[in-house]
This record gives C-alpha cells, structure tokens and sequence, in this order.
C-alpha cells in the first residue's frame, strides 16, 4: 500500500471497465512494480482474499505488457 500515493476506498475491487481493453494506450510507468504488485496480490487472494481473484486474474494476463489504465485497475483494487 506504500508504493501508491493517493488510492481511494471502493466498494468493490473492480468496475464495469476491467474487461475494457484500450491497444493503444499509454504504456504503464513501472511495469517490474506492476508485475510485482499483480504477484502480490495474487497471493493474497488465494491465501485471504478470494473476493479479488475475477480482477487480479485478468491483470495477471496484463503482466507483459501493462498500459496507465492497467495501472489504474491495479490502484482500484488496492482500493
């Protein structure tokens, strides 16, 4: 959680957007930080919280290639 500034709590981990995909995006700031904060979460959904596993296991299909709106899924589930 200390490696984002600014996340919001929400309801629920995801919206209606976390299937929408945008090919032309702007590339993900980081993406070893996004890698590692999707893998961190993974975790902890098998271990604690199953609640989070529709939207961790699409951002894990995102890994290679993360774009600022995988980011912002990413700080949503933080959330």
């Amino acid at each position: 959680m200390k490696e984002f500034e600014g996340v919001l709590e929400y309801t629920h981990p995801a919206d209606e957007k976390l299937f929408i995909y945008d090919a032309g995006g702007l590339p993900c700031s980081d993406p070893k930080r996004f890698h590692r904060m999707v893998a961190t979460l993974l975790f902890l959904c098998k271990r604690g919280r199953p609640d989070n596993a529709l939207p961790v296991h699409y951002l894990c299909t995102r890994v290679k290639n993360p774009t600022m709106e995988d980011e912002q899924k990413l700080k949503r589930i933080m959330g």
